[in-house]
């Protein structure tokens, strides 16, 4: 199974030497615009760093794809089970190191002001959290790009996630719950970070188990 990583890795050693590049060059610029007082929005940079390391993680599956990956590995003497497995430890890898791009390539061209200024960039605990929001988003969306393929995996989860949210409006608004959303949302910020990340690793664990599971079973009985 790591064989398998590792041989995924080095197919892409390319893409994802361009991607570290690209990753350190949003992260430099960042911090070069704020010095430069250029007005860029902290939300801008938050919102370019989660999109950069979710399009980082579906460009290498797509590259697989287009290498026809399945087909080499399942010549190898491994299982479906380990290739799928090899799938989810391949994005969750390249969703950390991407991350750690991101968080070294900010500190090191930051200065004390900016750490005084925008000092919650800086603490690891917020990346550790969105390292585990970004898995848990993979966890979500791994059965329906094994069941469908990515094109239309991506459209079935992208359905998936409108629906979940339509339908959480809607129950939203029938039961009217704002103050008691805003009672447990001010609960679970005000945790100490560390119990915080804690909670969120036991349920992406739970959830990430799941998927697993599901995903092997769609797997097993899919033509490559």
């Amino acid at each position: 199974m790591i064989r398998l990583v590792i041989k995924d890795f080095k197919a892409n050693s390319m893409y994802l030497l361009l991607l570290f590049v690209v990753i350190a060059g949003i992260s430099f610029g960042f911090n070069i615009s704020i010095i430069k007082e250029l007005d860029i929005e902290t939300e801008l940079y938050v919102i370019a760093v989660i999109l950069s390391t979710t399009v980082a993680s579906k460009v290498f599956a797509i590259s697989d794809n287009e290498a026809n990956a399945d087909l080499f590995f399942a010549a190898l003497p491994v299982n479906r089970r380990q290739m799928v497995m090899a799938k989810y430890i391949s994005s969750s890898m390249l969703i950390l190191i991407t991350l750690g791009v991101h968080y070294l390539a900010i500190s090191l061209s930051s200065n004390e002001a900016l750490r005084l200024e925008h000092a919650f960039m800086y603490q690891l605990p917020i990346w550790i959290f969105s390292f585990l929001l970004l898995i848990l988003s993979d966890a979500f969306s791994f059965p329906f790009f094994f069941r469908f393929g990515l094109a239309k995996g991506a459209m079935a989860y992208g359905t998936f996630l409108l629906t979940l949210m339509i339908v959480s409006i809607l129950t939203i608004n029938m039961l009217n719950p704002s103050d008691l959303l805003y009672e447990w949302f001010i609960i679970l910020t005000n945790q100490h970070p560390i119990a915080l990340i804690t909670e969120l690793a036991i349920f992406g664990c739970l959830i990430l188990g799941s998927s697993i599971i599901i995903s092997i079973n769609v797997f097993k009985h899919k033509d490559l």
